[in-house]
């Protein structure tokens, strides 16, 4: 357990200072040995463990997030009641559904089930509900899961990164996610421009942005709760997530 260095977000015009505390403890990240994640999951990413850093770092995190996203589709079709009914969260069926029927998934799935495997290979891993922005504004329910991953956790080295394989156009690298980084513009491989911050008028310095650089303009697309992004816990209760996802298919 500790406190992830230099992040201390504050709000000058609230006229107060906090300091976030990080518990990475890996005793949440139980490996899942009955499950055999790992080969079915290499196998469906076609890459080859041996070839990987042996340690939770952000070069093997970042293969994998690339070759998640080539091989892996976002698919909404059980979403919506087709081929095989709703979808469900026992991580069981999804794994079935992804890692053995070859099949996609959408942001509950393809992010549950990768959090799951990461923490198969050592890294910290939290799960985070978000608001999706829309052409209204940001969407009164959360109806989307984005992970919060700690490389190296517990260690010197220890960085935080924004991941998410569950979402139309993510970047194709883990943005970085501490202080030092929110509000500057990150860019990745594929030429994507995205920028997390906080925003000036939030006194409770509480809310985080994701915005994407489009047409000469930087558009809002995710928000979520610092707090919850910072919990050493591994996310939401499976109830709170199941009351997102039946929002969703309704």
């Amino acid at each position: 357990m500790g406190q992830y260095p230099g992040f201390s977000p504050n709000r000058s015009s609230s006229c107060f200072l906090f300091r976030i505390i990080i518990m990475w403890k890996l005793t949440g990240c139980r490996r899942l040995v009955t499950m055999a994640l790992s080969p079915r999951y290499y196998a469906r990413l076609k890459l080859d463990p041996a070839a990987l850093d042996s340690k939770p770092s952000l070069s093997k995190l970042q293969r994998i997030q690339e070759a998640h996203l080539a091989q892996i589709p976002f698919e909404n079709a059980a979403q919506h009641g087709a081929v095989g009914g709703p979808a469900v969260l026992d991580l069981t069926a999804t794994a079935a559904k992804i890692l053995d029927r070859k099949r996609g998934g959408f942001c509950f799935e393809l992010n549950g089930l990768l959090a799951d495997f990461l923490k198969e290979q050592g890294y910290g891993v939290t799960r985070v509900l978000a608001f999706v922005h829309s052409d209204q504004g940001f969407r009164e329910v959360a109806t989307h899961m984005i992970l919060v991953v700690c490389c190296l956790p517990d260690t010197a080295d220890e960085t935080l990164h924004y991941v998410d394989v569950g979402f139309g156009e993510p970047p194709i690298h883990p943005l970085r996610y501490d202080e030092e980084h929110f509000g500057a513009e990150q860019r990745t491989p594929e030429g994507m421009r995205s920028k997390i911050s906080q925003p000036e008028t939030d006194d409770s310095g509480d809310i985080v942005i994701l915005e994407w650089y489009r047409s000469g303009q930087w558009i809002p697309r995710l928000r979520w709760s610092l707090r919850d992004s910072m919990q050493k816990s591994s996310g939401p209760t499976k109830d709170v997530v199941s009351r997102s996802l039946a929002w969703v298919q309704e």
